[in-house]
């Protein structure tokens, strides 16, 4: 029987109990379970900005049809996503590591041999590992991140007794969190909606030659819960210098209209809901009809 295909979004949780920190172990309730075709102990390929592995178990009762995974930190970075983002979870093609060469992070470490390529080992037994990952092991009680620079054969393995585990003496630098752009996200529920919401700050004003102000004011469409997905650029327009007491009023008029504007989005988007789940929004579209409508708000206050 070959390995499922079905695959799901999972938003992304702390994990809620200790016991589960440090042993590349995440929980998720037992109807996705059983949906993926995963039985407690098995590996999950896990994908958010770059994919990883771990081990999955039961979620706890309270967990039951939230459609979360809850994982530790480490396998949230290996992962690539921070909390409230989604990752795709699938059964994992996994096979057993021949060879994984691993790299201490940030830190020297000296004499090494035989003896501790088999002491660490053994702390890592079962551990899936994609190349790149970052992995924990507890030296003499001391918390040390390892970085898997290359493993035989690529892809996700797992560690056994019969691995050749190869510790470098040398560091590797700690990676630089890259957090690249979403274009788009997924909304699942009405709460979701909480997350979006629309900023307008005045930047800085100058002074032109003629007598009037340029006013310079950020954008900002932010969604919380994605925080790779915010959105941001700039208005500009000119104001009559001896008008410059009436700014901060026309400013909060015209925040006032963007919140406005994102309300009617939002009510748009709950009869969406009502009908069907998940949706998607594409946020550079609805962040280029938000300043379309600040625009034109923007001219006709102008006016008055």
């Amino acid at each position: 029987m070959g390995i499922s295909s079905k695959e799901v979004k999972l938003r992304v949780a702390e994990v809620s109990h200790q016991r589960d920190v440090g042993r590349w172990k995440v929980r998720i309730d037992a109807k996705t379970m059983e949906y993926l075709e995963v039985a407690p102990g098995d590996i999950i390929g896990i994908k958010g900005k770059r994919s990883t592995a771990a081990v999955v178990w039961p979620a706890y009762p309270e967990d039951a049809g939230k459609n979360i995974i809850r994982m530790d930190g480490i396998t949230r970075k290996n992962a690539g996503v921070s909390i409230n983002e989604y990752v795709s979870v699938r059964k994992a093609v996994v096979r057993e590591a021949q060879s994984v060469t691993l790299a201490p992070v940030n830190v020297t470490i000296p004499g090494v041999d035989q003896s501790f390529y088999e002491f660490v080992k053994n702390r890592i037994l079962e551990a899936p590992v994609v190349a790149g990952d970052t992995i924990q092991v507890s030296i003499f009680g001391s918390a040390v991140h390892f970085r898997v620079t290359k493993t035989i054969p690529h892809g996700i393995v797992v560690i056994t007794s019969r691995t050749n585990v190869q510790v470098l003496s040398e560091p590797v630098p700690e990676e630089e969190e890259i957090i690249e752009p979403v274009s788009k996200v997924e909304i699942v529920g009405v709460e979701d909606l909480d997350s979006l919401s629309i900023s307008l700050e005045r930047k800085e004003l100058e002074v032109l030659f003629n007598g009037s102000v340029e006013v310079t004011c950020s954008v900002h469409l932010n969604f919380e819960s994605c925080p790779s997905a915010m959105r941001e650029g700039v208005l500009k327009f000119l104001w009559k210098e001896e008008e410059l007491p009436r700014l901060n009023d026309f400013l909060k008029d015209l925040n006032e209209f963007a919140q406005k504007e994102l309300k009617v989005v939002k009510e748009h988007l709950i009869q969406i809901l009502a009908i069907t789940s998940p949706i998607t929004i594409d946020m550079g579209k609805l962040f280029d009809k938000l300043t379309t409508s600040l625009k034109s708000r923007l001219n006709a206050l102008s006016e008055t």
